[in-house]
């Protein structure tokens, strides 16, 4: 039985994970994220599950371990599918991107971001739908076309600023100063 002290387990194991990787402690990150990961699959919480196998497959893609993040980014896929959990199938989906990305296959990256937009858009996610404009921003600078990656960019700080994210919308304005600025705004 899933019993409430268990619970609390996995979910302080998925938040220490959570924590550890936003401050860059990825190793720890894992090791909390491995324990959540089985505490959920012992509880049969699979959409915990894919919440888990997302956060793995962006720490892996973090590290630059591409094929073991494109593992798990496809295993959240398959869970998420299986249980029409859009807003995880759409996270799969930008991390298999940001793994097309990594390989070069920009066409697909682009591809696989526009379907993972058009979920986030469809549940009303903005702070899914800022993250994933970031990586089209990223997609569109790796091949090369800064003006088309300053305005996905300047997308995902107005999604950022809607929720109140200011310290993730800072982040992005500090990409487009180097890249000469917020020049060319959104009408």
């Amino acid at each position: 039985p899933y019993t409430t002290l268990f619970r609390s387990h996995a979910i302080l194991d998925h938040h220490q994970g959570d924590l550890h990787k936003y401050k860059k402690r990825y190793e720890t990150a894992l090791e909390y994220y491995g324990r959540a990961l089985a505490e959920y699959r012992q509880a049969g919480k699979r959409r915990d599950q894919a919440d888990v196998l997302n956060a793995i497959g962006e720490t892996y893609l973090e590290l630059g371990r591409i094929p073991i993040a494109l593992d798990h980014f496809t295993r959240a896929k398959d869970t998420a599918e299986q249980i029409g959990s859009r807003s995880e199938l759409a996270r799969a989906l930008a991390g298999i991107a940001a793994v097309d990305r990594e390989y070069g296959a920009y066409d697909l990256a682009q591809s696989r971001y526009g379907d993972a937009l058009d979920l986030v858009r469809a549940i009303d996610d903005p702070r899914l739908e800022a993250q994933i404009m970031d990586g089209v921003a990223r997609t569109q600078l790796a091949r090369g076309n800064p003006e088309a990656a300053r305005f996905s960019w300047r997308l995902a700080v107005l999604r950022y600023e809607e929720i109140g994210l200011d310290e993730f919308a800072e982040e992005i304005r500090i990409k487009l100063e180097t890249m000469g600025g917020l020049s060319g705004g959104i009408d």
